[in-house]
């Protein structure tokens, strides 16, 4: 027995070095299943692909496994990719609408592979151009492990979905968005959202020069942070995680509801304020209190702060 255990190992050891040895003599392949049939993968070069003749659209369907997307403006329709060979995605037009896809494995196909890549963190980047002065009636994305960066669109129509990457918007305008992201930040920055849901489950919300109108946010686990924003109606839903806001202007009733953290709001512009907490300190001004803390609370404009656990501050 000792001896097989130790030809065990030996073998190991030989089998370990002769992969090291391959990979530095640029020998080693990649070996997968498809369909329980192996097979030896050439290594995917890196491509760079420009699809210029391509129909005006008004309309975006863009559907990627793990490309990053870039929405940006440019001088006329296009789409560019840069990434992995075996990654690169179909694009056409249809009835005004742009569809992108990046190729999925079959519900029925089987894929296993063993392989060592120096290029890991390159997913390849989609980058979809849009021409200065055109609104987009349509933006539907669903990101499966890249980040989404929207620049200088005007949008009716947004649906975003992401299960692992990070969402940025600038100088952008939408009437009515979905946002749904599983693991990753989301970032605004001069962005005007007229309605519609933000749902996070892990990562930070931030909001800069800009507006909510009767959005409702829910944040299950991640930081939220308003500064330079208006609160027009809506309310935010947090679980754990502390809220800050800085320089914000109230428009309506906005509410805050925290169940583990703490919030906190400075140099604002608010009519009135309702503080409440089960298990923490009310701080208004110069008042505080670990009861229920008003003030102006029959104004329109108010801010209603709530924790189960934590504290509400205003300054």
């Amino acid at each position: 027995m000792k001896r097989t255990f130790k030809l065990g190992w030996f073998i190991l050891i030989i089998g370990l070095l002769l992969l090291v040895l391959g990979k530095i003599m640029h020998g080693s392949k990649e070996v997968s299943f498809d369909n329980w049939k192996p097979k030896v993968e050439q290594y995917a070069t890196t491509v760079s692909k420009k699809y210029t003749k391509i129909g005006r659209f008004t309309k975006i369907d863009v559907r990627t496994t793990e490309a990053d997307i870039e929405i940006v403006q440019g001088n006329k329709y296009a789409v560019e990719y840069v990434g992995r060979s075996n990654n690169k995605p179909s694009v056409k037009v249809e009835k005004e609408k742009l569809i992108v896809k990046q190729a999925e494995s079959g519900f029925n196909e089987f894929h296993l592979g063993f392989s060592y890549n120096d290029d890991s963190d390159d997913v390849g980047r989609i980058v979809i151009s849009v021409p200065q002065n055109t609104s987009l009636n349509e933006l539907d994305a669903k990101s499966g492990g890249g980040d989404v960066k929207v620049d200088d669109q005007k949008i009716n129509s947004l649906k975003l979905s992401s299960s692992d990457g990070d969402i940025a918007f600038t100088q952008a305008t939408v009437a009515k968005a979905r946002i749904d992201v599983a693991d990753g930040d989301v970032a605004f920055n001069e962005v005007h959202l007229g309605s519609g849901t933000i749902s996070q489950n892990d990562g930070d919300l931030v909001m800069k020069n800009g507006e909510l109108k009767q959005v409702e946010a829910r944040n299950q686990d991640g930081d939220v942070s308003y500064t330079e924003t208006t609160l027009n109606g809506g309310r935010l839903e947090m679980q754990d995680g502390d809220f800050t806001a800085k320089q914000v202007k109230v428009r309506g009733s906005y509410s805050v509801s925290n169940s583990d953290g703490d919030n906190s709001v400075e140099n604002s512009q608010v009519g009135g304020y309702r503080l409440t907490t089960s298990d923490g300190n009310n701080r208004l001004f110069e008042r505080s209190s670990e009861s229920d803390l008003t003030w102006n609370n029959k104004t329109t404009d108010i801010l209603k702060l709530s924790t189960i656990d934590g504290d509400n501050e205003v300054k």
